[in-house]
């Protein structure tokens, strides 16, 4: 049975280790003591072996028992049956005893993750997108790419480009259409791969950035602003739109979140499909706003027009993002995570699509389809060993068997020490 596109065969992956003997034989020796089939200590190797575990088929639906897999270069080199694995020098090996191999999670809207980088590898979280990028930031990424410090990959949104008064700090105030070409001059020398917007832009500057962004092929992503409108987004193509704002003011005739009109709520979503632009809702922060402002009954309705939409939107083909907004005191960086896919499941969405929006359609978004957020041959192996079905339950997901970064494995007791924050 196929496990994946470009599984390798056996000669293929012989081939694969003689041409890399010499990083296979110093993995080897590193290992030699270790027993046959025991997981070695968490550590750090350019070749490993991971044994009995399951790995859901490519359609996402069904379980394939007794798999292995070959890991080399951080890449995942060879899948297969554990009777079938080929032959080769001996390198360390995880004993996964039945566990659940799943893609390693993408949190798709963060802050602070830096900081909070422990917090995210303990929950496996291992790339984060950063909806305000700051210098010490992109500092972090730039050590996690040179192996110099342990955390999730970040993928960084510019500060945010705003109007006045400005909401936080390093915001770049673009007050007029006339400052638009210098503002994403800056965006385009640095090393962000979004331009934020947010809630004071003028619409006519919103309008302007969204068109000459399109032009220079650079993503816009972020607010609604206040004075703008949801059409403005989706005609200007915004790349994603956070907390469903500009969805409320839509709504605003008719019914608003608490009594949502079903025919208003499906345009829109036929809409957001059309336009191919992508939501990262944040439900999880968006029900302690509501519960704040209206209290635990108005917030339930307010959540239940919120389910409507991400469900009408999900059956539209609009793609989908799950994001926490961690990292301003209020979610908890990696645990906040499984929270909002308990909230996309409480929506209405089956476990198997909410485990794709946090993997392999949260890589497609950030450019890295052919890289991330699938178990298969070439891909990176960013790889989360769980001890039950996450099709079944999340709660394998609160505290995993163990957690491949590429390079780095973390066993259980050292992913419950991130948890607590003490690396």
């Amino acid at each position: 049975m196929a496990i994946a596109p470009g599984v390798a065969s056996a000669p293929s992956f012989r081939l694969l280790f003689a041409t890399v003997g010499t990083t296979l034989a110093a993995a080897a020796g590193a290992c030699a003591s270790t027993p046959s089939g025991l997981a070695p200590a968490a550590g750090e190797w350019s070749a490993a072996r991971i044994d009995s575990v399951s790995i859901l088929d490519d359609a996402s639906t069904q379980w394939l028992p007794l798999r292995s897999l070959l890991v080399e270069g951080g890449r995942i080199a060879w899948i297969g049956h554990v009777d079938s694995v080929p032959e080769g020098p001996e390198v360390p090996r995880i004993a996964g005893r039945g566990a659940y191999l799943v893609p390693a999670l993408i949190d798709a809207h963060a802050h602070d993750a830096a900081n909070d980088r422990f917090l995210h590898l303990g929950n496996g979280v291992t790339t984060v997108r950063v909806m305000w990028g700051t210098p010490g930031q992109l500092a972090h990424q730039r050590e996690v790419t040179q192996g110099r410090r342990e955390g999730p990959r970040l993928v960084l949104a510019s500060p945010g480009h705003d109007g006045q008064p400005p909401s936080w700090p390093l915001t770049r105030e673009v007050l007029s259409i006339d400052a638009v070409p210098a503002a994403l001059d800056r965006v385009a020398s640095e090393d962000w791969a979004f331009v934020k917007v947010y809630d004071h832009l003028p619409r006519s500057v919103y309008r302007e950035m969204l068109r000459e962004g399109a032009n220079r092929r650079l993503r816009i992503v972020g607010h609604v602003p206040f004075g703008a409108t949801l059409t403005d987004a989706l005609d200007g193509r915004q790349a994603s739109i956070e907390h469903f704002t500009g969805y409320d003011r839509a709504l605003a005739g008719a019914g608003g979140w608490s009594a949502p009109d079903s025919l208003q709520i499906d345009a829109l979503a036929r809409a957001t499909a059309e336009a191919g632009t992508w939501n990262c809702p944040t439900l999880g922060i968006l029900r302690r706003f509501a519960v704040s402002r209206s209290g635990a009954v108005g917030a339930e309705r307010e959540m239940r027009g919120r389910a409507m939409l991400l469900r009408r939107l999900h059956a539209s083909g609009a793609r989908l993002l799950i994001g926490t907004d961690a990292g301003i005191g209020i979610i908890a960086a990696g645990a906040g995570l499984i929270d909002e896919m308990e909230e996309f499941v409480a929506a209405g969405l089956p476990r198997a699509t909410v485990l794709q929006l946090a993997t392999r359609d949260a890589a497609e978004f950030l450019g890295d389809s052919r890289e991330l957020g699938r178990v298969a041959v070439g891909y990176r192996a960013e790889l989360l060993l769980l001890p039950q079905d996450p099709l079944e339950s999340f709660s394998g997901l609160r505290a995993p068997s163990g957690l491949l970064t590429a390079d780095r494995y973390f066993d259980r007791a050292q992913l419950a020490r991130f948890r607590d924050a003490r690396p």
